[in-house]
């Protein structure tokens, strides 16, 4: 909810008062067209209509978190293009994809980290003035 998460940036601008918080979004998760889903065991679970859905989804989280980042005082980056070209179920994703059943499931592998952290990195820069 909106409200718990300003809340939570209230709270740790309180006891960080001089810290500027950056607060990050998701990447998108899923490819933003179906005839971008490549790998075999996805396509009989992620139809087009389900990956429209679960997009959108995260599209509607990350609106959420920068609103409430925004209500907050706070800044926002946006990584949802980090993992572009390389979703969950495409042909070289930095995801891992969701039927491998380990724990790191649907989280990214460290070329997704690096991509996330270069968009965080370009949003720092950008609001230190470099």
């Amino acid at each position: 909810e909106r409200g718990t998460l300003v809340q939570d940036f209230t709270t740790i601008r309180e006891f960080a008062p001089r810290a500027r918080l950056v607060v990050v979004g998701y990447p998108r998760l899923f490819p933003p067209h179906q005839e971008d889903v490549v790998q075999a065991r996805c396509l009989p679970w992620l139809s087009d209509a389900k990956r429209i859905v679960l997009n959108k989804l995260d599209e509607n989280l990350n609106k959420a978190i920068a609103a409430a980042a925004a209500e907050a005082g706070d800044d926002y980056a946006d990584v949802t293009e980090a993992l572009a070209g390389h979703e969950m179920c495409t042909k070289r994703p930095w995801i891992v994809t969701v039927s491998t059943q380990k724990q790191e499931l649907g989280h990214p592998v460290t070329a997704g980290q690096t991509g996330i952290a270069k968009l965080v990195f370009g949003r720092l820069l950008g609001l230190l003035g470099g």
